[in-house]
């Protein structure tokens, strides 16, 4: 068989490999080492051709030099995909053969000129890598399924190795004179070396990535089945928070309250006291049932929301009402400075609950003696809620937390959370501004559906003030006024 034949066919073989490994490279980016993989089928296929050339091409000197030192670097990037394939560190093993290798050229190039002790040289550091590539070959053999493939690539790269370390001797003992191509038994058994050993870890790195996907798409399929095992596991919470928790614990806060209340007679002090305590702990549990509830309402999109044209400042001012006494359990007051008439697109009952999200989260974190500020403000086709407190403001590395849950020490730490969820079904936004050591001012803003014609019919009659002590201002005729209200949490009128 002419050997340059043998050479240029293994030149095409490996240039199909090259093509081959891209493709699987360009289909799996995540698996580590691929692209270097690639490459060294490239540098291959140069490697075997710059060898194989006619004498008159290139001076054989050069061709042998370029030609061996693009293997080279090939066995170079093998050892290195190999290494990135099975999440090695990289060590100094390949710069050092690099030297090495850099070091002996140039010495033999022109303190010693020897053709023959390049190619020896370059033998032995390619037969170093490919023993180190070897070793890391055979980590793969301690999984089960990267066994096989593994097994392949150890057995492609120590024939290749065993061959390199033949060349090795016959230059360092046989051949006195180098002959570029010959047709002699050595040359030939490496070309069909290389060639069988390219084609065998071409397979097994293939191998590899098939064993690698296959093991990510179990591990997927057995996260899925996890997810749904805590599906399962949350509804049941759930269901368990509904039935089991929600309604013994309306008829405890019911029996508190009667008690409380004096339905059974006057009750002493020390004993007025204990159900003042147990009625204020039934509240809290019963807000922090209604908070989970609703968060896994709005989490797995079943929160129902019945919108309807409501009115803002009516609404506004009955969650004030409805949270006057929780206040002055805090010692604050909540007035309302301002609510100008205006109407949005909204559910009541959910718009109500934010709004006391936001009323509860102020007093909280108003000093005692605080007052709470509340208004209601037109501006650029919205209609905008603003909820002032004068604590201590929220400080900086706490403020990209706010809004998700549990942040809050205080409360349930889901109101806000909630909050924003249901502004933002609504097409709303919300946000707050905060100075520290000053307070802190949540607001929330949605279309305001009377914009266009407040456009046309010209300026309104101006805001509904109110008094500092939070009432409506009367006028002349001694009675309040207020814009139609028909929407309230639980159907309720102002009248």
């Amino acid at each position: 068989m002419d050997v340059r034949t043998l050479l240029f066919a293994n030149a095409l073989v490996f240039a199909i490999l090259a093509a081959t490994m891209i493709l699987v490279w360009r289909g799996n980016p995540r698996v580590e080492g691929l692209s270097r993989l690639a490459r060294v089928h490239v540098a291959m296929m140069a490697g075997t051709v710059f060898i194989g050339l006619e004498p008159g091409a290139l001076p054989a000197h050069l061709s042998m030099v370029v030609g061996n030192a693009l293997v080279i670097l090939g066995v170079a990037w093998l050892l290195e995909g190999l290494r990135e394939r099975f999440a090695l560190q990289r060590d100094r093993t390949t710069r050092i053969a690099f030297l090495l290798w850099i070091s002996c050229l140039l010495f033999f190039l022109y303190i010693q000129s020897s053709l023959r002790a390049r190619l020896l040289t370059t033998s032995l550091v390619a037969l170093v890598l490919l023993l180190r590539a070897t070793w890391t070959a055979r980590l793969g053999l301690r999984k089960p399924e990267e066994r096989a493939p593994s097994l392949l690539l150890l057995s492609s790269v120590g024939l290749l190795a065993l061959l390199f370390a033949a060349r090795s001797g016959a230059y360092s003992a046989i051949t006195r004179q180098v002959v570029p191509i010959s047709s002699d038994g050595l040359t030939i058994a490496l070309a069909t070396a290389s060639l069988l050993a390219g084609t065998g870890w071409t397979f097994g790195v293939m191998m590899l990535v098939y064993a690698r996907l296959n093991r990510e798409a179990a591990e997927a399929f057995r996260s899925e089945a996890d997810l749904r095992r805590i599906e399962r596991i949350k509804d049941d919470f759930v269901a368990i928070v509904s039935h089991e928790l929600r309604t013994p614990l309306t008829s405890i806060r019911g029996s508190i309250g009667l008690l409380a209340g004096g339905v059974a007679g006057e009750m002493p002090d020390a004993a007025q006291s204990l159900l003042d305590i147990a009625a204020n702990n039934c509240e809290r549990l019963s807000r922090l049932i209604n908070d989970i509830l609703d968060m896994e309402k709005i989490e797995s999109g079943k929160m129902a929301f019945l919108p309807a044209a409501v009115e803002l400042a009516p609404l506004v001012e009955q969650a004030v009402l409805s949270n006057r006494d929780y206040a002055h359990g805090f010692g604050v007051e909540i007035h309302v400075m301002e609510a100008v008439p205006g109407r949005v697109m909204a559910d009541p009952d959910r718009l109500h609950q934010v709004v006391t999200n936001l009323l509860s989260n102020a007093v909280r974190y108003s000093p005692w003696n605080g007052i709470v500020e509340v208004r209601v403000r037109r501006g650029d086709g919205k209609l905008r809620v603003a909820v002032t407190d004068h604590g201590e403001g929220i400080p900086p590395e706490f403020q990209s937390q706010v809004f998700k849950k549990f942040a809050s020490t205080l409360g349930t730490g889901l109101g806000l959370s909630i909050s924003r969820a249901i502004v933002e079904h609504h097409d709303g936004r919300i946000w707050f501004e905060t100075e520290v050591g000053a307070g802190t001012t949540f607001s929330f803003e949605l279309a305001d559906l009377d914009a266009a014609d407040l456009v046309e019919a010209g300026p309104s009659q101006g805001p509904i003030l109110y008094t500092p002590a939070g009432g409506p201002e009367l006028p002349s005729g001694g009675e309040a006024t207020y814009p139609s209200a028909r929407f309230f949490r639980g159907q309720e009128r102002l009248s």
